[in-house]
């Protein structure tokens, strides 16, 4: 099967990094290797620096803003450079998030020889992703914190993902992520289906940046365990 890439995009809380891990079990499971990219990991080094750039950073994220361009490509772009093997697929979780970000991933994907891209957006409306985002019950996720997030994904993320839409060598997949995981992965694999019937071929090692950002709570982290078990069971008998 040739090299893909998949750009998971949605609200805060939609579930990204949960159907990323789960798509990418499979991807291995027939064979592919894969080189996972979530550049909230990235930043979070980056800001523990402590270069003049990394504490202007901080400061602008203690204030509120949306990180500015570069640092993202940046982060993403050394990741390709350093780290992307001949004939990797590649995932992006949460990127990109701005217009000028969509241009330059579409250059690097262009550069690295990829047809027809897949963007995966998982649609949940601003109040499924507030509660969410609250039952998480995280630190960073105060009243102020989430509006501010949910924000961004009208006010930028958005002009991203209608570029995407309106490209038509880029394959749009909008699923509803207001469903179970076990259904949202379902979704995705259907509307997917030459990766139900790929085959199997040797295995390569897998580089893969793992979010640790904690966004799940114990309980969904197990059932998601489980039920990563069982889609990859059922969908590859």
């Amino acid at each position: 099967m040739d090299k893909e890439v998949f750009i998971f995009i949605g609200r805060s809380g939609c579930g990204k990094g949960t159907q990323k891990d789960l798509l990418i079990k499979h991807l291995e499971s027939i064979g592919m290797s894969v080189l996972s990219l979530y550049v909230g990991d990235f930043l979070r080094q980056f800001v523990n620096s402590g270069s003049f750039v990394a504490n202007k950073y901080k400061v602008a994220m203690s204030r509120g803003e949306l990180a500015p361009d570069f640092t993202a490509i940046t982060a993403w772009g050394e990741a390709l450079m350093k780290d992307y093997k001949e004939g990797q697929s590649i995932i992006f979780d949460g990127s990109p998030r701005t217009l000028p970000e969509t241009y330059s991933l579409e250059g690097a994907i262009n550069f690295l020889g990829f047809v027809n891209p897949v963007v995966i957006h998982l649609d949940v409306s601003s109040n499924w992703a507030r509660e969410r985002l609250v039952g998480r019950g995280r630190a960073d996720d105060t009243e102020e914190d989430i509006n501010r997030r949910l924000s961004w994904f009208d006010t930028t993320v958005l002009s991203a993902l209608n570029y995407f839409k309106s490209k038509p060598n880029f394959k749009y997949v909008q699923i509803n992520g207001e469903q179970t995981i076990p259904k949202v992965a379902e979704d995705i694999m259907n509307a997917l289906p030459y990766l139900k019937q790929a085959p199997v071929a040797n295995k390569m090692k897998t580089l893969q940046y793992v979010d640790t950002k904690g966004s799940l709570d114990t309980s969904i982290q197990q059932n998601g365990q489980l039920e990563t078990q069982n889609f990859i069971r059922n969908k590859n008998p």
